[in-house]
């Protein structure tokens, strides 16, 4: 999925994203995890990275693993704080994923999180 630089429609990825989930058979708890986690790295890549490209978002499920990569165009930039409103997002994503890769560079900045899946999470939180 590609999403404008501009785009002020998270909530439409957010929708898409959940769907995809649903139609990979995770339940709501794991879900909402996933969806928030991408919600924050777009947001992230939107806000900090100045990229005037579309922001691409990829994700598969593979052996009880969803992948979810989170690419831009711009360059990284490191966290400036102006209030104590801002800051979390990163921690809140390291808090959602069981492993959280970032690779800054050419061409923009990448980030790869990984979501382990229970049985409960693959049966819907049963």
């Amino acid at each position: 999925m590609s999403v404008p630089s501009w785009s002020t429609r998270l909530s439409d990825l957010r929708a898409a994203l959940d769907q995809w989930l649903v139609r990979g058979a995770l339940g709501e708890d794991a879900r909402a995890a996933i969806v928030l986690a991408t919600h924050e790295a777009l947001a992230n890549a939107f806000d900090h990275s100045k990229a005037r490209d579309a922001v691409l978002v990829r994700g598969r499920i593979s052996a009880g693993v969803v992948l979810i990569e989170v690419q831009d165009t711009g360059e990284w930039l490191p966290a400036v704080f102006e209030d104590d409103q801002r800051g979390r997002g990163l921690v809140l994503i390291t808090g959602l994923t069981h492993a959280l890769e970032i690779d800054t560079g050419d061409p923009g900045t990448t980030l790869r999180m990984a979501f382990r899946l229970s049985e409960a999470a693959l049966a819907g939180d049963r």
